[in-house]
C-alpha cells in the first residue's frame, strides 16, 4: 500500500515539494496563475481553514487542481484530513475529483486514509469519482480503508457498490 503517512509533520515535509504537472489529466490554468497561491491553497486545505480556502479561491489567481510534487490536489488534501466542508467548497469551485496522484490514488483513496466517515460518504456520491479505481499497487479505496483499520469505512465503500 502506497499511502503510509504516519503524522502531520511527515505530510507537511512532503507537501513542501515543487510543482509537478500530471501527464494523465489536463487542468485549466488561469492566465495570471500564482504558484505560491496554489501552494497556499493546498496548505489551507490541509489545515481545514475554510475561510482561508475561500479567500484564496476568490483571488482567481490559482489553479483549483494544482498539484504538489506527488500529484496531490487541494481537494485530495481536504479529503485526507477529513474536511468535508472543504471538499464540498472545492468541488463547487471546479475541483476535478477524477484526478489521480502519481501513485494512482484518487480522492476516495485519500478520504479512506483519513478515516472520516462523513467525508468518505460525501466523496462516494460525487460525479466523476471512480469507486473501483486501483492505484499503482492494485489497491482500491476499500483495500486502503481495510489496510488502515477503518473497518466501518471498508463496509461503507463495499456497500456503495465497489467491486471487491
Amino acid at each position: 500500500m502506497t499511502l503510509t503517512f504516519s503524522d502531520t509533520s511527515e505530510i507537511e515535509l512532503l507537501y513542501k515539494g515543487t510543482e509537478q504537472t500530471c501527464t494523465r489529466c489536463a487542468t485549466s490554468t488561469p492566465a495570471r496563475r500564482d504558484a505560491r497561491a496554489d501552494a497556499d491553497l493546498r496548505a489551507a486545505c490541509m489545515k481545514g481553514n475554510l475561510a482561508e480556502v475561500k479567500r484564496i479561491l476568490d483571488t482567481s489567481r490559482i489553479d483549483v487542481n494544482s498539484r504538489d510534487v506527488f500529484g496531490r490536489t487541494p481537494v485530495m488534501w481536504a479529503a485526507l484530513r477529513g474536511h468535508r466542508d472543504g471538499v464540498e467548497l472545492l468541488v463547487r469551485r471546479g475541483a476535478d475529483v477524477s484526478l489521480v496522484t502519481n501513485d494512482g490514488d484518487n480522492i476516495l483513496h485519500w478520504a479512506c486514509v483519513g478515516g472520516d466517515r462523513k467525508t468518505v460518504e460525501f466523496v462516494l456520491f460525487l460525479d466523476g469519482v471512480d469507486i473501483d479505481a486501483t492505484n499503482n499497487n492494485g489497491d482500491t479505496a476499500a483495500d486502503v480503508a481495510r489496510g488502515k483499520g477503518h473497518h466501518q469505512l471498508f463496509i461503507i465503500v463495499v456497500h456503495s457498490g465497489v467491486n471487491v
